[in-house]
């Protein structure tokens, strides 16, 4: 069991954090409250559902829960709801919120099945933000093999993002 939960962590973490995220506002809070359904789910003799797609909407249905029970308990909503009065979170606030979160979880799945150097490339550059000179330096390569490895990654990333993309389409069209 403990090798299904590790694996469902690796593969549906950066969604759920994103879905808590959007909802409680907060990243490092996010991470808290994915990392304790985790802990819960580990410590709990709780029998996950069999299959990729019922364990994983258990999972979100488990962090969706926690999130809203972390509203709850710093009282959120309610200075929420004093600040905008008519404005409340509902169930097709919370569908977006999760489309949205998975689609995060399959960008991150896609940029770790990118090969090794244009991952690392591309995390330099997108994520810690560096200069295509700066990230050259650090490998010691050419800029020109720095633009030539982002626009592979952005190519790779486009390719095995486009059927996700593609069903949100015909999802919301």
């Amino acid at each position: 069991m403990e090798d299904n939960v590790k694996a469902l962590f690796e593969q549906n973490y950066y969604g759920l954090v994103e879905l808590s995220r959007r909802l409680v506002g907060s990243n490092e809070t996010g991470e808290d409250i994915v990392q304790d359904v985790f802990v819960k789910l580990l410590a709990s003799d709780i029998a996950l559902p069999g299959g990729e797609q019922p364990a994983k909407s258990y999972l979100y249905t488990m962090v969706k829960n926690a999130s809203l029970s972390h509203l709850r308990k710093i009282k959120v909503i309610h200075n929420y709801r004093q600040s905008n009065p008519l404005i409340e979170i509902s169930d097709e606030d919370i569908l977006e919120d999760i489309i949205y979160a998975e689609v995060i979880n399959q960008l991150y799945a896609s940029i770790r099945n990118l090969p090794e150097a244009s991952r690392n490339i591309f995390n330099m550059a997108y994520f810690e933000e560096k200069s295509n000179s700066e990230v050259a330096e650090s490998y010691g390569i050419s800029i020109n093999t720095v633009k030539t490895q982002k626009r592979r990654a952005m190519a790779s990333l486009k390719k095995m993002l486009f059927p996700v993309l593609r069903s949100i389409k015909i999802l919301l069209f």
